[in-house]
């Protein structure tokens, strides 16, 4: 993908501006599609989490019952629709802030989920029942963006996300019933592999290969790299890769630790390798991510305290 013609969104200020709406929440966006004349669909790297509903798609099967199909996307991630228009679009997109990472609870969950968990952008179909609820869900948010805010802003927002990621999940899970459950089980086992060694300490750290990870869990790296391919479309070393390097996104972002700590602390034993990984993988160094992404002064009072 020519990385000069893809727009970027890294905020919900960025979101709301693309779509030419006001924004009502710094930390979260809902925006119904069916209020647009037309869309102009780009490629887009998402800095943000989004939830994507499009209803009635001329990409969709009319037959048995699909009518929706609904996007997946974590920060990192590229939009799977190319530049064109789309007339009268129908449907709802949801934007939530990565900042709001910063309220454990939520952090917690958004971390559970297999759709936000995965490596590559998930897209799902949903039949008429389905929409339904993930649109009630979306018109109820909606709703609530536009009552003046109170002291029972936050806790109803977040409550009706929860209910709208947990309906979201359950559909997730069943479209993917025909995925076995070992296959399940072995990508639940390599997360869990990974995040354990990133709270090991740095001086206890070593990147895990292929056939470090493979030998953990009890299987071939073949298989591994079957089964990573199968769930994200990622080679397996390119799954640990990014995996890991979430991490020094975070600490880029919300921490003061030196980017040559960062380093050590991910398990990279030379700053300048973790340098040269880092920007094959993101398109910058990681000074040049911190300056970018990092909250300005007094951004992130503003911000837990509206959501």
């Amino acid at each position: 993908m020519d990385e000069a013609k893809v727009l970027e969104i890294n905020s919900i200020q960025e979101h709301d501006k693309f779509f030419g709406v006001e924004s009502r929440n710094p930390m979260i966006s809902i925006i119904d599609m069916s209020k647009f004349d037309y869309l102009e669909y780009v490629p887009i790297r998402f800095g943000i989490y989004a939830i994507i509903c499009y209803i009635d798609s001329d990409e969709l099967n009319s037959e048995n019952n699909i009518i929706s199909a609904i996007g997946f996307y974590s920060p990192g991630q590229y939009s799977r629709f190319s530049s064109g228009r789309k007339n009268k679009p129908k449907g709802w997109i949801l934007a939530i802030d990565t900042k709001l990472s910063e309220d454990t609870t939520l952090s917690n969950r958004i971390k559970e989920l297999s759709y936000f968990s995965s490596h590559s952008s998930v897209l799902i179909h949903l039949n008429q029942e389905e929409t339904n609820m993930i649109s009630n869900c979306m018109l109820s948010l909606s709703k609530e963006l536009d009552t003046p805010a109170d002291n029972y802003t936050p806790h109803i927002l977040r409550s009706g996300l929860s209910i709208l990621m947990n309906i979201c999940l359950r559909y997730y899970d069943n479209h993917n019933s025909t995925i076995s459950d070992s296959r399940k089980n072995i990508m639940v086992r390599i997360n869990s592999f990974l995040d354990n060694y990133l709270r090991r300490p740095s001086s206890d750290k070593d990147i895990p290969s292929v056939a470090t990870v493979a030998k953990a869990l009890g299987i071939t790296p073949n298989y591994l790299g079957d089964v990573i391919r199968k769930h994200s479309s990622y080679s397996a070393h390119e799954y640990i890769r990014r995996f890991i390097l979430r991490e020094a996104q975070h600490q880029l972002q919300y921490s003061n630790i030196s980017i040559n700590n960062i380093a050590y602390n991910i398990g990279y034993k030379y700053p300048h390798h973790f340098t040269r990984v880092f920007k094959d993988i993101y398109g910058i160094t990681p000074s040049e991510y911190r300056a970018k992404y990092r909250p300005q002064k007094g951004q992130k009072h503003q911000s837990t305290t509206t959501m």
